[in-house]
């Protein structure tokens, strides 16, 4: 329904847990089984400003981001904030660095390869690393390859071994993961789940959602869902982008996102991701509101990692420990491992004894510090 003096959303309703369009408003209410999701009329009737975002102030939006990233940097001494991108093919992942490079750098850039091949394959195969915002080289995102339906085993290790540091830049993500040695500057500080809106609505990626959830939070990693093509639920958003903030349609998908995704709203992010070759302020400010949440989460991952340092103590000898314990251990290839990264001194944080397993710690001498220990199981 469009009129000239009436701000309208599309008529959405839920039937059987699956979000559908109405097609004609005539149609609607025929079946008292529907569940109105929102009926736009005019701007005052839609939904309250659920998602605050000044959309005629990207540049205000992005110092409010250059200031957190300084103040994160600075007070976790660490020289950047990594975000790991992962989700299916035409989610938006690539979409959204070029989004942020466009915004940062007021003319639209294409940094980023998007979109998939005429095949249907996915047209970013490896990861790859951006920094692509002007003014701020501190915050680093990672790209990868789409997820795919039938490749949830091979999808899930590429994530698990992405958040370890272990894919060298330039891997190949479409086979199973080759891992490398863990490399601290490839780690991330946040995972960012990118589905667009119609995606994340549906159970078709829950699966895919859960395992890279499940991975990361094992790590002690945050996670931000990002719902891109919000104007697909909204006909008034996608003439107006900055309806998204009282759109009830909008607001309900996101709702419905959560609920299937087992997400708190407030890490949620909105994107629009759109396709016009002029800059529009609305979509960059939406793009800023979205990379503010990730830097916050960043920040939350960082904050908890130093909390859990300093609660359990890791001031002691590890490595001596580490040597009397290894002594002990059956598996001659792995004590071979662990002595090399001794001798090299790759023991930087706790989180690398994660490569020790139950039946290790079945074997490992009483000679090992109970604090020590601690530590591997919290880790593992």
């Amino acid at each position: 329904v469009r009129d000239s003096e009436l701000t309208c959303d599309l008529l959405w309703y839920e039937r059987n847990g699956v979000l559908r369009k109405a097609p004609e408003i005539d149609d609607y209410g025929a079946d008292d089984n529907s569940d109105v999701h929102s009926i736009g009329t005019q701007r005052s009737q839609l939904a309250d400003n659920w998602l605050p975002v000044n959309y005629n102030d990207a540049d205000g939006a992005a110092k409010q981001v250059q200031q957190l990233v300084a103040k994160v940097t600075d007070e976790h001494t660490t020289e950047t904030v990594n975000i790991l991108l992962v989700g299916p093919s035409g989610g938006g992942k690539s979409s959204f660095i070029n989004a942020l490079a466009s915004a940062s750098s007021g003319r639209v850039r294409e940094h980023a390869i998007s979109g998939r091949t005429s095949d249907g394959q996915p047209l970013t195969r490896e990861l790859t690393r951006h920094n692509v915002i002007d003014n701020t080289p501190q915050v680093t995102l990672f790209d990868t390859c789409g997820w795919r339906r039938d490749e949830l085993a091979i999808d899930r290790m590429t994530c698990t071994h992405a958040l370890d540091g272990q894919i060298a830049l330039g891997s190949d993500l479409t086979l199973v993961p080759t891992t490398t040695a863990r490399d601290e500057s490839l780690i991330p500080h946040v995972l960012v789940i990118v589905l667009s809106l119609r995606q994340a609505t549906s159970s078709v990626w829950r699966a895919h959602v859960a395992a890279a959830r499940a991975a990361a939070e094992a790590r002690g990693v945050r996670v931000v869902l990002a719902l891109s093509h919000v104007d697909s639920v909204s006909a008034a958003v996608r003439n107006d982008v900055s309806l998204v903030s009282c759109s009830a349609a909008v607001r309900s998908a996101v709702e419905r996102a959560a609920h299937v995704h087992s997400m708190p709203t407030s890490s949620i992010a909105v994107l629009r991701n759109g396709t016009s070759i002029d800059l529009d302020d609305g979509e960059s400010a939406l793009a800023w509101k979205a990379l503010e949440l990730m830097i916050q989460r960043a920040d939350d991952t960082l904050r908890g990692s130093s909390e859990k340092k300093q609660k359990t103590g890791v001031k002691f000898d590890r490595k001596t420990s580490l040597k009397e314990a290894l002594t002990t251990l059956t598996d001659s290839s792995k004590v071979e491992k662990w002595s090399a990264k001794l001798a090299e001194e790759d023991l930087d944080t706790v989180g690398d004894v994660r490569d020790l397993n139950d039946a290790d710690f079945a074997v490992l001498s009483t000679r090992l510090t109970t604090k020590l220990l601690s530590l591997v199981r919290q880790f593992k």
